[in-house]
């Protein structure tokens, strides 16, 4: 419900710190079903709000696919931003390959969009 409130106010989405938007992202993961996420979410959080909000993005959508089309019962979901540059790793075990999602898979495709948009690689 806590997500939905930020959602319904793009101000607020702006506003808040990616950490807490990621820590929301992966709550509503762990409320789907039996997926345990180890998390290490840096506070720092320099970024443009363009940016932050491409990042958030980004992850809600790993987080949702993982949710989604996955037999994983653990994730792991990591938030650094160190010498200038922001990592953000999503990953779920046991690991998912990109290259063997089918080309039409249209949230890994918008995930790279994204990434692209914001000047940051994908892997």
């Amino acid at each position: 419900m806590r997500m939905l409130m930020y959602e319904l106010r793009p101000d607020a989405l702006a506003q808040t710190p990616l950490s807490e938007l990621l820590q929301l992202a992966i709550e509503a993961l762990v409320c789907r079903g039996d997926i345990q996420v180890d998390t290490s979410l840096s506070k720092d959080d320099p970024l443009p709000v363009e940016t932050r909000l491409q990042q958030y993005r980004i992850a809600q959508e790993a987080l949702s696919n993982i949710g989604k089309r996955s037999a994983a019962t653990h994730a792991v979901v990591q938030w650094q931003f160190e010498s200038g540059k922001a990592l953000l790793h999503c990953r779920r075990r046991p690991r998912f390959r990109p290259a063997a999602a089918a080309a039409w898979h249209f949230g890994l495709g918008k995930m790279a969009e994204r990434a692209r948009e914001i000047g940051a690689s994908h892997t």
